[in-house]
């Protein structure tokens, strides 16, 4: 499973900078798009592998979830709350589209079951012009503010060198 976190890691980066044209910068839109499609990246690689679509959820929550314990880089304990609540939180708004795009299907009758699920680029699409450009992404900055948003709603910090718009 290392190589399926690596590819999935570098395919939601590179995603990221086609989407925001950037490694899109920490607590903003694009970092809870590259969380977002990370997990749902995560998951079709995944089950893949292991051809089960609850294993393969289960693995990268476990997975994502002890990614998000290490130290955030946030200079305030506050901001380093509302930055692990804002990844967790977009982090399973990936896994959620997976399990609603996966299906089982196999080839042919004495075939293993497979697992079949929306291409990376349609996901992208629309998470990033859907969800996070024309739809009402959710701007918070504590982790009590962030617990009260929709799992489907994604949410950022700030915008990009901090420039402030309204809600």
């Amino acid at each position: 499973m290392v190589d399926v976190v690596k590819d999935a890691t570098a395919k939601a980066k590179l995603m990221t900078r086609e989407y925001t044209g950037e490694d899109s910068p920490w607590l903003t839109k694009g970092d809870a798009f590259r969380h977002i499609m990370w997990n749902y990246i995560l998951c079709k690689y995944a089950s893949e592998v292991n051809r089960d679509i609850d294993e393969s959820v289960n693995f990268v929550k476990l997975f994502t979830d002890a990614h998000e314990k290490n130290p955030s880089n946030a200079p305030t304990y506050a901001e380093k709350l509302a930055d692990h609540q804002m990844d967790y939180h977009n982090n399973v708004i990936g896994r959620d589209l997976f399990v609603s795009y996966a299906s089982y299907y196999r080839p042919h009758f004495l075939a293993l079951k497979q697992v079949s699920c929306q291409a990376e680029k349609n996901v992208a699409d629309i998470v990033w012009w859907s969800k996070l450009m024309s739809g009402n992404p959710a701007k918070r900055t504590t982790k009590e503010e962030i617990l009260q948003v929709s799992r489907t709603i994604p949410v950022y910090i700030k915008d990009v060198n901090n420039v402030q718009d309204a809600d």
